[in-house]
């Protein structure tokens, strides 16, 4: 990819500028110099070292409509979903932002589709920007990893979520709480690495918690004697 070199203005009519000209040009050429550092950042920069404003957070409230005729084995329509959905109190949910035009998206998709068995957690997907039809073709030629499937056709979704291109994946806690952002394709090492770990992480703090509420019954029987004891005998 080729590097653009920035160029100042030539002075017009060969006459030269007055130090008042110049002064009233220096604030617009440290604005350019501080834009054109934040696109490079942007667009040649990697996202994978930008981190995630959400992480710790619950995710924004959003809802993505489900994407027609992509049904289940049984043919019935496969739902979108929401923020809502994310925060059931049940399951871990992987929410993975992805197009059939992405060629990274189609690098994961074997992959995506083991998710499930392998790790236990529900998957989701957020279909950006794409059509429909090939959205539904793609699904029904390489299989379809996700339990409920929404659409982001105008890609605000992914503003609020902070994407940076596509493909993203979120690990989502069982109230809503981000927990994880990888950019990128998920592949067997982000798996290892990165996804699993923070799947384990979650699941023994869920534990712990759900230890910590729960009421002890039993505790103190043993020293404590029935209320209706008889007393011994003479």
């Amino acid at each position: 990819m080729s590097e653009t070199t920035h160029q100042d203005p030539q002075p017009q009519g060969g006459e030269p500028s007055s130090k008042h000209s110049w002064g009233a040009l220096i604030p617009v050429i440290l604005f350019g110099i501080v834009a054109g550092a934040f696109l490079i950042a942007l667009f040649w920069g990697n996202p994978g070292q930008l981190p995630s404003t959400l992480i710790g957070k619950p995710i924004p409230q959003f809802y993505a409509p489900p994407v027609p005729g992509v049904t289940d084995q049984t043919g019935a329509q496969i739902p979108g979903f929401g923020n809502k959905d994310l925060a059931d109190g049940n399951n871990l949910t992987l929410v993975n932002v992805w197009a059939t035009w992405c060629a990274s998206c189609r690098l994961e998709h074997p992959v995506l589709m083991t998710l499930k068995q392998r790790l236990g957690v529900r998957v989701y997907g957020i279909d950006y920007k794409d059509d429909d039809t090939a959205a539904r073709r793609y699904l029904n030629v390489h299989g379809n990893p996700f339990e409920k499937l929404g659409k982001d056709d105008s890609g605000r979704i992914a503003i609020e979520l902070g994407v940076y291109g596509v493909p993203e994946t979120f690990l989502i806690d069982r109230d809503g709480t981000v927990l994880l952002r990888h950019p990128g394709p998920v592949t067997e090492e982000i798996i290892q690495t990165l996804i699993k770990p923070a799947i384990v992480a979650a699941n023994r703090k869920h534990q712990m918690r759900s230890l910590a509420n729960t009421p002890h019954s039993n505790q103190g029987s043993a020293t404590m004697p029935p209320q209706n004891a008889e007393k011994p005998a003479g």
